[in-house]
């Protein structure tokens, strides 16, 4: 996390394009998580994030 943020990015890549800052708390849609980062929906917004910064996510658990 960034400043207590979770990055969201362009791709599934650390070095993807920074989309947007998550702040803890954030409701957002899982679309699927691949045991390291999932895909996400927030507010118009689509991207990337690790599956560790995911509260309910659990650590390697896999689903589209």
């Amino acid at each position: 996390m960034e400043d207590g943020a979770a990055p969201l990015r362009s791709k599934a890549k650390p070095d993807g394009r920074l989309i947007a800052l998550l702040e803890a708390g954030s409701l957002i849609h899982l679309e699927n998580c691949d045991g390291t980062w999932c895909r996400i929906r927030i507010s118009g917004y689509k991207g990337y994030t690790k599956q560790q910064n995911i509260w309910g996510a659990y650590e390697n658990e896999v689903f589209d």
